[in-house]
């Protein structure tokens, strides 16, 4: 909505050039790899393997990633015990990480190096958790510090005089969940510890953004700004690190990255513990074999599906013209049909395949020419059409109810639901011989189209009553539905 209001991106600048310009003031990121300790390394390998088999038991279809625990927490999962067990058992890991002992201890050593090198730094911590932000609170108060806490569970009175007290420089620490993220201006606040976050580079972004205001010392010297950023190592924490190539955004020369020891020892890192795919622009569709792994991002380009009509829509059910290039690319590397995505620069055809316990990418082929969609028709009344069952039909006016085909009963067209399967009320059973003709036509043409190879599991019924069916992006007339535009009448249960 913002895009088509205000149009195109004008002008973009990063970081790294806004440094140079001398718009932010100097800085580094220092990034922490913290370890779990036994008891801790133990409970959430535990977890995260019992995560992996439920993962693996309730994916399928569009129910991957981020978008399976959408659905265990929707009304749909409600009922199923193991969508339930891993949206708990997803919160106990994030706790568990949260929670890791190795971060206060980092904590207490980063702020001592940093206050004794500047006696009259000012420190942001930042955390996701109330109730971390308040251990944390309790913790550095017992340590000494002059701190004071901020989140949303406080009055508006409370954190007002929070934010004063900092702004002063009476406290010397401010703790705080989130809240000040966005939106808060402390121009000498010149050291930020990221204590625990989410996996969402825009928070990290604006998390930076804290420290970012230019700001001279009582001494004029410009201040310099580092921002400590917590993880714990060899779990999903690190999966961030995919999502944002922090060298190209702040600069290689800004980061500094870190591996902790057990003991609390620091040991420089030549990189971060994971970097980003190349995207699709980078890679050479020499290198690319088809069946073999993608090297590039595998949620790049937009993403289709095929029946096992060979028919393609899009994530919002819209029909795909008819493309040979791709129906052959799809015939060979996914003949049962799937799922899939088209890149958008070098039309790269791209789908993810279970390997173990994990997912890969896998490069299926590249198109020439691009996929298009078919556009929506109009909601305006459209001409009646003079066709003969069989006929070709406008895909663009293949829209309407859907229903199933199934070639157990006769009577062939059905609903499902929850409750079962009901088919339609046989011809002999309608009152109205005009109903029973037109069902009649419909039956036996789809039952002699399936016979010649056209073996359609749908049928849609436009809103001018016309049945229709699908078959590899070419749609063919089926008859005139009995109920028009409603389809058709149906066993009662």
């Amino acid at each position: 909505m913002l895009a088509s209001a205000l149009g195109a991106v004008v002008y973009e600048l990063d970081y790294a050039e806004a440094i140079r310009r001398g718009v932010l003031p100097p800085f580094r990121v220092l990034h922490h790899g913290l370890p779990l300790d036994g008891p801790e390394r133990v409970r959430y390998d535990r977890v995260s393997r019992e995560i992996r088999e439920l993962r693996t038991e309730l994916e399928g279809g569009r129910r991957k990633g981020v978008a399976l625990l959408r659905w265990c927490r929707s009304k749909a999962a409600a009922s199923n015990p193991k969508a339930s067990r891993l949206v708990g058992l997803t919160a106990e890991r994030k706790q568990l990480l949260y929670r890791a002992g190795g971060r206060s201890r980092a904590v207490l050593r980063l702020l001592d190096e940093e206050f004794r090198a500047n006696p009259e730094a000012r420190a942001i911590l930042f955390h996701e958790s109330i109730e971390e932000v308040m251990r944390l609170f309790g913790l550095l108060l017992d340590a000494g510090y002059a701190v004071v806490a901020e989140h949303s569970g406080f009055t508006d009175e409370v954190r007002a005089e929070s934010l004063r007290l900092f702004r002063e420089g009476t406290a010397q620490v401010i703790v705080s969940a989130r809240s000040l993220i966005e939106g808060f201006n402390v121009p000498l606040a010149d050291v930020g510890i990221i204590v625990a976050a989410s996996s969402s580079v825009r928070q990290r972004v604006q998390t930076l953004g804290r420290l970012l205001r230019k700001g001279r010392r009582e001494g004029g010297e410009e201040k310099r700004a580092a921002m400590h950023v917590l993880y714990t190592a060899g779990t999903v924490d690190e999966l961030v690190y995919e999502k944002a190539d922090w060298d190209t955004f702040v600069g290689a020369e800004r980061n500094e990255y870190y591996q902790w020891t057990e003991a609390d020892e620091r040991v420089r890192s030549p990189g971060p513990p994971r970097r980003p795919l190349p995207g699709e622009v980078a890679i050479s569709p020499d290198s690319l074999t088809p069946g073999g792994a993608y090297p590039g991002r595998s949620d790049e380009g937009e993403q289709f599906s095929i029946d096992t009509q060979g028919t393609v829509r899009d994530e919002a059910g819209n029909l795909a013209r008819p493309h040979p290039e791709l129906a052959t690319i799809l015939a060979t590397h996914l003949p049962g049909g799937g799922r899939f995505r088209v890149t958008p620069a070098n039309r790269y055809v791209t789908r993810l395949e279970k390997s173990g316990d994990a997912w890969r990418c896998v490069y299926l082929g590249r198109l020439n020419a691009p996929l298009e969609r078919v556009p929506a028709s109009e909601a305006t009344p459209v001409p009646a059409l003079d066709l003969k069952p069989g006929d070709p039909y406008p895909l663009d006016r293949v829209k309407g109810n859907t229903f199933s085909v199934l070639q157990r009963d006769r009577r062939l067209i059905a609903v499902k639901s929850a409750t079962g399967v009901r088919f339609v009320k046989s011809a002999e059973r309608l009152a109205d011989a005009g109903k029973a003709a037109a069902l009649k036509v419909v039956q036996e043409h789809l039952a002699r189209a399936y016979g010649q190879g056209r073996r359609m599991s749908k049928v849609t019924v436009t809103r001018e009553g016309d049945v229709v069916y699908v078959i590899g992006n070419e749609a063919f007339f089926a008859g005139k539905a009995p109920e028009g535009a409603e389809g058709f009448e149906f066993e009662q249960p």
